[in-house]
């Protein structure tokens, strides 16, 4: 069974699964077995996002003593840092997903 397409949009319409086993099951048939992986490789990548965060704050706090508004931004600022780093990773996942629907 393919999934439908709406012809306006051209984007596939979503199936309904009944529960975990069966959309697992529905994916092999209509799009193979290939298709529950697609994105695992940018996706673990991107596992290392908090492993920055976590890295730039321990790192931060280390230099920068003060109370809760200290560490509040110091936790921004670590945030911000992991998410320039990965961000291009989260595009091309992205553009990963996008493809594989177009193709």
């Amino acid at each position: 069974m393919a999934p439908e397409v709406d012809v306006l949009t051209l984007t596939y319409l979503p199936l309904s699964y009944l529960y975990f086993l069966d959309g697992l099951v529905k994916i092999g048939q209509t799009e193979g077995l290939k298709a529950l992986w697609a994105g695992t490789g940018p996706s673990l990548i991107l596992v290392l996002n908090p492993a920055i965060v976590f890295m730039t704050y321990e790192s931060l706090k280390r230099r920068f003593k003060g109370g809760t508004l200290v560490y509040f931004l110091l936790g921004a600022i670590a945030k911000c840092v992991a998410t320039v780093i990965t961000y291009p990773l989260q595009i091309v996942q992205a553009k990963m997903r996008v493809r594989r629907i177009y193709d």
